[in-house]
């Protein structure tokens, strides 16, 4: 039992040993995202298959909340998972992860509406994804950067790797409030106003 523990110790520190550069967080982080923008846009651009809808009627069956406490929910799901990763040292993996969905979706849910209604639907895009992720994408990655060198101290003091990694999560908390506020307001307020313009 005892050699079966070490050697499960063993293979935690050989995984761990990429992990070991805190300066890679940005990088990591990044890639992980402009890797889920790819693949989200490929996925997407096949996706005009399917229910025929008009428009207007699916983007309020897909992008529009029933009332402002479920548009903070849908504004705020992503960093509540980037802080459940940010509370374990196997965050190292799932921030990366979440990092990924996060521009998977982003990007499939564009190229979705392009592919199903053309510049029409580019245009509802615009609206419906990239005014918000103007703000919410810059706080995100900021937010998974401190979320994985969180996990990553917690994974130097799980297994005594020595990494000299600060625990700066806390900082950013007053960063991502305002971002899901903002988020909610536009999803919920002027959203539909502006939907009845276009």
């Amino acid at each position: 039992m005892g050699k079966l523990f070490s050697s499960g110790i063993r293979r935690a520190e050989s995984l761990a040993r990429p992990l070991r550069n805190s300066r890679a967080a940005p990088y990591l982080i990044l890639f992980m995202l402009f890797f889920g923008v790819v693949l989200g846009s490929v996925v997407g651009s096949f996706s005009q298959h399917g229910p025929e809808l008009e428009l207007e009627a699916y983007a309020a069956s897909e992008f529009f909340s029933p009332s402002f406490p479920a548009a903070l929910l849908h504004a705020s799901r992503f960093f509540f998972l980037l802080l459940l990763g940010a509370t374990s040292y196997l965050g190292v993996f799932v921030t990366p992860a979440v990092v990924f969905l996060r521009g998977y979706l982003l990007s499939c849910s564009v190229s979705a509406m392009y592919a199903r209604f053309s510049f029409r639907g580019l245009g509802m895009a615009l609206l419906l994804c990239g005014i918000p992720a103007i703000v919410i994408v810059p706080c995100f990655i900021f937010a998974a950067c401190d979320a994985w060198s969180a996990s990553q101290r917690l994974l130097s003091l799980r297994f005594d790797l020595g990494l000299a990694v600060s625990g700066r999560l806390l900082r950013c908390v007053p960063l991502i409030a305002a971002a899901v506020l903002l988020d909610a307001v536009y999803s919920f307020h002027l959203l539909p106003l502006l939907f009845s313009l276009y």
